[in-house]
C-alpha cells in the first residue's frame, strides 16, 4: 500500500457503542498479535518514551548545571530566570518529541493488519521506519509541527482558566468546602475539554493518507468532523481500559508497556479508522448512488 492509496474496510454495522467498542477491541487484540506486530508496537512506544524523554530528563538538572556554569558570574535572580527559561525550553522541545514521535507510533499502528495483504517481497506497510514519518521531511516536520501548535493552542484554552480559578478562589473569602467545589469543577472541566480536544485527533492518520497533499488546517478539519460524531464512543473506549490500567499499576508498569498501551494505541486506530470511513467514503458512496 502506497502512502497514497485509500484503505477500505467492511463497513461495520453500529449495533451500540459498547458493542461495536468491543469488536474493535478484538480486531486491536487479533492485529497485536499477528506476525511480528507485538514488537514492533512495544518497541515503537519504548523509543517514543526514550526520545521524548530525554530533554524533560535534562530539565531535572538544567538549574544545577546553570547555577555550577554562571553562578559566579550572574546574580541569583539572574540565575533563576536562566535556569526557569532553559526548562521552559526543554518542556515544549520534550513535549514536541512526545508528539512528533508517538504520531509516529500512532500511524504505525494505523497500518497495521491481522493479515498480510500484499504480494511476497513487497515492502511491509507497517515498516517500524513508518514511525519517523511525521519528522521525515521538511514538508512533514512542519505539518506536525502546525498540528502541534492547533493543539497546544486548544489545551492552554481548556487548562489556563481553570488554573485562574484554582488560584483565585481562595481568596474571594468563600466557605472552604465550596472553594474545594468550585476546584474539582475546574479540573475536571478542564479535563474533559482537553480529552476533547486530544480525540479530535483520533482519525487524523486515516486523514493524511486519504489526502497526503492536504494543509494542516485542511487534514486537521477532517480528522476533526469525523471524531466529533464519535467524541462520547472515544470516551467509552478510554474508559474501557481502566482495569488494564489498574493491573498495569499493580505490575509496576511493566504490563503497561509490554500490551495495555499498544493495545490502546491500535484500539483507538479501530476506532478513527472506522470514525473516518463512515464520515468521509460511505458518504460519497451514497451520493454517488444517488
Amino acid at each position: 500500500m502506497t502512502e497514497g492509496d485509500v484503505r477500505v474496510t467492511t463497513p461495520v454495522r453500529d449495533t451500540g457503542k459498547r458493542k461495536l467498542n468491543s469488536h474493535f477491541r478484538s480486531e486491536a487484540r487479533r492485529t497485536l498479535f499477528a506476525g511480528d506486530n507485538y514488537y514492533r508496537s512495544v518497541l515503537s512506544h519504548l523509543i517514543c518514551g526514550l526520545f521524548s524523554g530525554g530533554a524533560l530528563y535534562l530539565s531535572f538538572y538544567a538549574p544545577d548545571l546553570i547555577k555550577t556554569v554562571f553562578g559566579g558570574s550572574l546574580g541569583e535572580e539572574s540565575t533563576a530566570l536562566l535556569s526557569a527559561s532553559v526548562n521552559t525550553v526543554l518542556y515544549l522541545v520534550s513535549a514536541f518529541l512526545f508528539f512528533a514521535f508517538f504520531s509516529g507510533v500512532y500511524l504505525l499502528a494505523s497500518a497495521m493488519k491481522d493479515e498480510p495483504d500484499t504480494a511476497e517481497g513487497d515492502p511491509d506497510p507497517a515498516d517500524l521506519s513508518m514511525m519517523l514519518r511525521p519528522v521525515g521531511s521538511h514538508r512533514s516536520l512542519s505539518r506536525t509541527a502546525g498540528v502541534f501548535i492547533i493543539l497546544a493552542a486548544e489545551l492552554a484554552l481548556a487548562v489556563i482558566p481553570a488554573v485562574y480559578v484554582i488560584s483565585r478562589v481562595s481568596g474571594t473569602g468563600i466557605d472552604p468546602r465550596a472553594a474545594a467545589a468550585v476546584k474539582i469543577v475546574s479540573v475536571i472541566a478542564a479535563s474533559l475539554l482537553s480529552l476533547f480536544f486530544i480525540i479530535l485527533l483520533v482519525p487524523m492518520p486515516y486523514a493524511l493518507e486519504a489526502e497526503p497533499d492536504a494543509g494542516v488546517l485542511e487534514l486537521y478539519r477532517k480528522s476533526a468532523k469525523a471524531a466529533v460524531r464519535g467524541a462520547f464512543r472515544c470516551v467509552l473506549m478510554l474508559l474501557s481500559f481502566i482495569p488494564h490500567l489498574i493491573l498495569s499499576v499493580l505490575s509496576f508498569g511493566v504490563m503497561f508497556f509490554a500490551y495495555t498501551l499498544p493495545y490502546m494505541t491500535l484500539s483507538m486506530a479501530k476506532l478513527g479508522e472506522y470514525l473516518y470511513n463512515i464520515t468521509y467514503f460511505e458518504r460519497k458512496k451514497t451520493d454517488e448512488q444517488a
